[in-house]
């Protein structure tokens, strides 16, 4: 005797690519240390995501944060940015069918030099007859070439004032 079997299989077709925008960090100027904590989020809208990486040498797994929202807490370091130079991060989703996106990107500058301020003038050990010096002072950052530093000028333990400038500047200091 012959018996009917009846099956029901569910299955789904994709082949779209998973949609990847919003790439970010937590970074305000786009200029942090290696080693500093920086958050990595990025958007990914497909209905059947599997996993979402962010890359430079090294590969580190995102987290769904919620929703769409993926994100990393992680070190440039971590990501194989150690050096002071411009590193570029990769966001690669994958969804549950194997469509891939690897198009989107975003750089952060790596800066682990700290800046060089030099005293021009006076020399050491000068004298003076008044109550204001005038100070010649050099100020300079490998990375941030042309950006303005917060140069700051303190008297005996206290702050006296700042400018925010780069290369030559002058103070003048009364006391």
């Amino acid at each position: 005797s012959l018996v009917n079997i009846t099956q029901t299989r569910i299955f789904t077709v994709d082949t779209a690519n998973p949609l990847v925008t919003g790439a970010l960090t937590n970074s305000t100027d786009g200029v942090e240390a290696s080693n500093v904590s920086l958050y990595v989020n990025v958007t990914v809208t497909d209905p059947n995501t599997l996993s979402v990486n962010v890359s430079n040498v090294t590969s580190l797994s995102m987290v769904q944060a919620s929703g769409s929202i993926w994100q990393l807490n992680t070190t440039l370091g971590q990501l194989g940015c150690a050096a002071d130079a411009i590193c570029q991060l990769q966001f690669v989703a994958i969804d549950r069918a194997g469509n891939e996106n690897r198009s989107v990107t975003t750089t952060v500058t790596v800066d682990n030099t700290s800046p060089k301020v030099s005293l021009l003038s006076p020399a050491n050990n000068t004298y003076f007859a008044s109550t204001w010096v005038y100070l010649n002072v050099s100020a300079n950052d490998s990375i941030a070439s042309g950006t303005n530093l917060n140069v700051s000028l303190f008297v005996n333990g206290t702050w006296n004032q700042s400018i925010f400038a780069t290369g030559s500047l002058n103070f003048t200091a009364n006391f």
